[in-house]
């Protein structure tokens, strides 16, 4: 079993215009190849128990109990697949909350920090420790996107084949970590995984969250439509943050990696990006749809030349009714129309920050 250096910085002899000049290595490839933790070998078991719990949470707590008390009618009315899919985003969304809070230190010290593997979680236990605590974060994320494969009707072949392309990433990372004395990156291979899956969590989360509200609020188009838009547009800010990231600790560790890694890494890499372009495809495809429904709904407001809004009484916007007799006139005279070109008296307002965000999500100004 080889180890790596336990410093994170290789420094050249002085430049003397023939020596390379120092570079930084990335600290997770400094990291010794050594086993995520003791509870490696019981990795099943672990996924066996985050099914079962998530299946428990499905069917004892959100269709028994939450789901009837808080969405009333709405669950009821919903069709099998569609109810199979409010179920997913809530268990997914709550489940990857979790990810987040309780994966946040262990990620960041061992990815970004100086911590390793072995090093405690917290300092007033010895257990558990870094790798443990990723370790059963891993599978619990295994466990989810098998879940969600089971219990959706007619997942897309993209999300299918995104879902079980992370699993088997995930769990082939697990499994070499079994065989340091014939793999030399397992660990530098593992860590990476998880900066893939952190990304994917969070950009999944929010994708949760809009379809969530998507059969909440179907109605309300406004909100659907800077729903649907901001996530999409985080969506794709986050994957490009997420090649520029792995590509850079991927460059920055280049030496460090065997030749089969040097090229299955940036092909999974570009399976990953696609299925993430993919999500957000879909998601701009529901904000172009509301941007309609929306130009359509102020469409019925018009006048049949679509100049001018109607009011709520009929008559066009800028016209106004007149109580007063008009010169010439007896006092007995009925009310009559003035109406007013309001476009040629008025300049036109700038639009203010809110206004420009409102008119670029909704189309209104």
């Amino acid at each position: 079993m080889s180890n790596f250096p336990s410093t994170v910085t290789l420094s050249s002899p002085p430049h003397n215009g023939t020596a390379k000049p120092h570079h930084r290595v990335p600290h997770f490839a400094a990291i010794p190849n050594e086993a995520i933790s003791f509870l490696t070998p019981y990795s099943g078991l672990l996924l066996t128990l985050w099914l079962i719990i998530l299946y428990a949470i499905k069917r004892y707590f959100l269709e028994m109990f939450l789901f009837p008390r808080c969405y009333k009618q709405l669950y009821k009315s919903m069709e099998d697949s569609v109810r199979r899919g409010f179920l997913v985003h809530h268990i997914s969304a709550g489940t990857k909350v979790v990810l987040l809070i309780v994966g946040a230190k262990p990620f960041s010290d061992v990815v970004f920090g100086k911590s390793s593997l072995h090093d405690r979680y917290s300092k007033y236990t010895a257990r558990p420790t870094m790798g443990d605590m990723l370790l059963v974060l891993t599978q619990l994320f295994v466990a989810l996107y098998l879940f969600e494969l089971m219990i959706r009707k007619s997942p897309s072949p993209i999300a299918v084949s995104h879902h079980v392309g992370a699993v088997v990433i995930a769990q082939a990372a697990v499994a070499l970590s079994l065989q340091l004395d014939k793999e030399a990156n397992a660990t530098m291979e593992y860590v990476l995984c998880l900066v893939w899956a952190a990304f994917d969590v969070l950009a999944e989360l929010w994708l949760n969250v809009a379809f969530i509200l998507y059969r909440i609020y179907p109605k309300n188009y406004a909100l659907m439509a800077y729903v649907f838009g901001s996530t999409g547009i985080i969506s794709i800010m986050g994957t490009v943050a997420e090649t520029v990231m792995v590509m850079t600790l991927f460059g920055q560790s280049w030496d460090q990696w065997d030749m089969s890694f040097k090229v299955v890494t940036p092909i999974l890499h570009v399976l990953f990006t696609i299925a993430q372009i993919h999500a957000a495809r879909i998601l701009f495809h529901f904000w172009m749809k509301y941007k309609k429904l929306l130009a359509e709904e102020e469409r019925d407001l018009m006048d049949p030349e679509g100049r001018m809004p109607k009011q709520k009484d009929g008559t066009k916007a800028g016209t106004i009714l007149t109580e007063e007799p008009i010169l010439g006139e007896s006092s007995s005279t009925t009310p009559r129309e003035a109406s007013l070109d309001v476009s040629q008296n008025e300049k036109p307002k700038k639009l203010s920050v809110v206004g420009h965000i409102n008119k670029f999500f909704t189309g209104r100004s």
